[in-house]
């Protein structure tokens, strides 16, 4: 799926879990953009495969966005023209 899809699939998803489910929904992704569009609340998983794990607490996805980033010392701005969030190189 290209990137508009993608944040449409997110959309109906957010909707679909909280008008019809009414539930709590747990989804691991890969894409940033569609994460951001999707969620309310992140579990920032960190540590080394295979050694060790550490599952934060549910945080507010700019909460958890922030320290994901902070773990990488990667930042973020937003596109001046659709205001989505680009990766500082």
């Amino acid at each position: 799926l290209d990137c508009e899809q993608r944040i449409v699939i997110a959309k109906v998803i957010r909707r679909w879990v909280i008008s019809h489910l009414q539930r709590s929904c747990f989804v691991i992704e890969h894409d940033v953009l569609m994460l951001s569009a999707l969620a309310d609340r992140m579990i920032l998983f960190t540590g080394e495969p295979g050694l060790e794990a550490f599952a934060s607490k549910p945080q507010s996805v700019k909460e958890a966005f922030n320290a994901f980033l902070q773990e990488l010392s990667v930042t973020f701005r937003r596109d001046p023209s659709n205001f989505r969030p680009r990766i500082n190189k």
